[in-house]
């Protein structure tokens, strides 16, 4: 007989819908600067998918109700504070990582959970693969103890998640690509 069930770990997936957005600009924007591939010194945190999008009124009425969404439904003040465009052409993926932050790292691992990542889509075509989110467990993480695929995404939606939970993408197999906007901010 069962006396008692308890959560050890839990971690939320924030899942919302913004109306009113200009998407196919976002798309357009974000498809004009595929070619300002972001680079950086620690090849671990480049990807040839990732690139510069400039801030737009479009853009910054995204994050700003992004930013108001999470206040108004947890009470806590948050502020997105970088952004790209992830851009997948057809067959392609991303592999595993996380979003954990090297630009303060004594006051990330002081309090990993003011950190949260996300993604807003503002175009995707069928087939263009799903973001799927791994928890690791076990000596250095190396056995994957639970996987979600998200798979209810769609146009003008948006998740936020912590930034230490690792995700990956799936293959592209539609014939145009995938355009997404990452961003990572904090819980101030």
């Amino acid at each position: 007989m069962i006396n008692e069930k308890k959560v050890l770990f839990e971690i939320s997936l924030i899942v919302g819908y913004l109306n009113d957005i200009d998407n196919e600009k976002i798309n357009r924007d974000a498809i004009d600067n595929a070619s300002n591939i972001i680079v950086s010194d620690n090849a671990l945190h480049t990807f040839s998918e990732d690139s510069y999008i400039p801030k737009s009124d479009e853009l910054n009425k995204i994050f700003k109700s992004i930013e108001d969404d999470f206040s108004n439904t947890t009470s806590l003040k948050f502020e997105i504070n970088e952004h790209w465009a992830h851009i997948h052409k057809p067959n392609q993926s991303a592999g595993i990582h996380n979003h954990i932050p090297d630009i303060h790292p004594d006051e990330y691992h002081q309090d990993s959970n003011k950190y949260l990542s996300g993604v807003y889509y503002p175009y995707l075509p069928d087939d263009c693969g799903n973001i799927v989110f791994e928890w690791r467990n076990g000596i250095q993480g190396a056995i994957p103890n639970y996987r979600y695929s998200y798979e209810d995404a769609k146009v003008g939606s948006y998740l936020l998640f912590p930034s230490y939970l690792s995700h990956f993408i799936t293959p592209n197999l539609s014939d145009y690509p995938r355009v997404s906007i990452s961003f990572n901010g904090k819980i101030l």
